[in-house]
Formats: C-alpha cells, sequence, structure tokens
C-alpha cells in the first residue's frame, strides 16, 4: 500500500501540536518529505510514545530510531543478536563438523564465520573458547553496524534523489545508488 505526503503530514500533526513554537511551515514539510518512506500507522505510536517522552521537538534521527522498534514488532523481527548467532553456529558445528557446508540463517553470523574461518571455529578447544567467543560478539557486532551504516547511507541517497530538484545530481545520485544497493 502507498501513501502520501498528506498522509504521512496527519501522522505528524500531534508534534505540532505538542511543540508548536518548534515548528513553522517549512520545518514541519522537511520532516514529511525525510519521513515519507515510513509508514503512517507506524509513524503515529512513535510520535505519540516521543511526545510522551520527550521535553523537545524529536529530531528525525530520533523518529526514525524509535519508529524502527515499531516496525520490527509489526514485522515480528528483532535486532541481531551475537548470542542467538552464536547458538546457531554451535548447532552447525555439532551438526556438519570441520568437513562440512554450514547452513547458517543468519546473515550476520554467516560472514563473522566467514571472516574468523570456520576450521578455526570447529577447531577451538575449550580453552581457547572464551577468546572465539569474545571475538566472535565483536566481529558480528560490527558486520550488524556495518550493515546498519550501508542501509542508512542507501536511504540517505534514495531520499536524495527523491526530493531534489536537479536533474544533474540526481543522475549522478542515482548511479551512486546503483552501485551500492546490493541485496
Amino acid at each position: 500500500m502507498s501513501w502520501t505526503e498528506e498522509d504521512i503530514a496527519k501522522a505528524l500533526t500531534p508534534l505540532l501540536l505538542a511543540y508548536g513554537s518548534g515548528f513553522n511551515t517549512e520545518r514541519f514539510m522537511f520532516y514529511v518529505k525525510q519521513l515519507k518512506n515510513i509508514p503512517p500507522y507506524i509513524l503515529k505510536p512513535t510520535v505519540q510514545k516521543l511526545i510522551n517522552k520527550l521535553t523537545f521537538v524529536p529530531s528525525i534521527a530520533e523518529i526514525r530510531r524509535e519508529a524502527k522498534t515499531y516496525q520490527n514488532m509489526a514485522d515480528h523481527s528483532f535486532s541481531p543478536d551475537w548470542s542467538t548467532a552464536l547458538a546457531e553456529v554451535v548447532r552447525e558445528v555439532r551438526h556438519v563438523g570441520h568437513s562440512g557446508h554450514p547452513q547458517i540463517k543468519d546473515k550476520y553470523a554467516e560472514e563473522t564465520v566467514r571472516r574468523i574461518g570456520w576450521l578455526n571455529i570447529c577447531s577451538a578447544n575449550k580453552s581457547d573458547w572464551l577468546t572465539l567467543r569474545a571475538q566472535f560478539r565483536e566481529t558480528y557486532n560490527l558486520i550488524v553496524s556495518q550493515y546498519q551504516d550501508r542501509q542508512e547511507s542507501i536511504e540517505a541517497l534514495r531520499q536524495i534523489t527523491q526530493n531534489e530538484a536537479h536533474p544533474a545530481l540526481n543522475e549522478k545520485m542515482g548511479l551512486l545508488l546503483k552501485r551500492i544497493d546490493i541485496k
């Protein structure tokens, strides 16, 4: 389902009521344009929660961060968790061993295993396990952070290409977006 800027504006209207002096028409419309990729049914509870929680006007980044929580709830998904991922890897070690090919569902864990090395994980003895566990945690969290950074960059590029009225810039940004937007 698609929604209009008017739908987004309606979802953000409580911000005007709660923080009226912090908004003028130009700023409000900037918020609408910057947040138009978030469904109104996600924005409404997000805005309400932030109004209840914050004394000052929430930034676009704060709204996005909070909206992600509601989106995860709507999608029945959870934030990546290294300990759950490690448990999946350990199950695969037990299931296929060092000569097998693990079937890891968590894409971050799969990349973590690739970076650390399947053989290194399989051949770790008990005395190495604490070090391996810490290495897995650090690598996993780094990969998640890099992925999220990349997604935020892609979203920023999309917003620029959709919001700017400069055809030459849009064309160059579009090319950049095609180069980095690998699913």
